[in-house]
């Protein structure tokens, strides 16, 4: 009975921890019981996959099966945080992007609570995340992203310190999507920043031959409308490079992570 408790134990922690701080679950839209309640419903099935397994572990007795078993619950807590961290990285790139747009036309004084993300957020940042997250779930990436988080408990079982197969350019992986964070947040930003950025030099030459019209006091109205025609004509565009995204990003975190395991 006791090993069942602490299989049980290991299987939950990085499904419970990836649902809490992914930013797509909701924010403070959906409580912690929900989320909770979601996580603990994939258990069973890790148990009854990996309950085989832990059966041929060696017996530790002791102390030295205390922090055996503490050991192991750290590194499922670190896991979570790292799934979650890298599967919300591309939500705040779009959420960055709204930000940045937001500061050029002069509209960031706006913010307020968004409620799925739980964060204080620009206008444009909060539709864009929305956007996103919606997307996320209608696309069937949702899905994609839960095979892929229960098909690392195959590669890095809950009752091992080291993953059964990684690829040699894993390393490499986390540098890659950190260093495509920015690039994402200005490659979604870049056509309405330019925009901006036009509107403030067409308004320095009219100040310049009018200097009695003060345009700063029409600067943000002429941006703000800019960037609403602009973001029009965009969001066809922008929501199909979000799905193309999704299913880039997660074909090559599959290759990635599980290049040797055959799934």
């Amino acid at each position: 009975m006791e090993k069942y408790i602490v299989l049980f134990s290991l299987c939950v922690p990085r499904l419970l921890i990836f649902f809490q701080v992914a930013p797509f679950m909701g924010g403070v839209v959906l409580s912690g019981v929900l989320r909770n309640g979601v996580a603990f419903t994939f258990v069973p099935f890790l148990f009854v996959t990996l309950a085989p397994e832990f059966h041929s572990l060696p017996v530790h007795t002791g102390y030295y099966k205390i922090f055996w078993t503490l050991g192991l619950l750290a590194k499922e807590v670190a896991l979570g945080f790292v799934f979650a961290y890298l599967s919300g990285l591309f939500f705040w790139a779009m959420q960055s992007a709204g930000q940045l747009i937001d500061n050029q036309r002069g509209a960031s004084m706006a913010q307020g609570s968004d409620p799925l993300s739980g964060e204080q957020s620009s206008p444009l940042a909060s539709f864009f995340f929305q956007t996103v997250v919606y997307l996320f779930f209608t696309s069937g990436a949702f899905l994609l992203l839960v095979e892929l988080l229960l098909n690392s408990y195959v590669v890095w079982s809950p009752i091992h310190y080291f993953p059964d197969a990684a690829a040699p350019s894993l390393s490499l992986f986390f540098v890659k999507v950190l260093g495509e964070f920015m690039v994402l947040v200005l490659l979604v930003a870049s056509p309405m920043v330019i925009v901006c950025l036009l509107s403030d030099v067409g308004l320095g030459l009219i100040n310049r031959f009018a200097q009695q019209l003060n345009v700063f006091s029409l600067s943000m109205a002429v941006k703000s409308f800019a960037v609403a025609l602009l973001l029009v004509l965009y969001y066809s565009v922008f929501v199909r490079f979000v799905g193309t995204s999704f299913s880039e990003l997660i074909s090559f975190m599959k290759n990635v992570l599980f290049w040797d395991a055959g799934l």
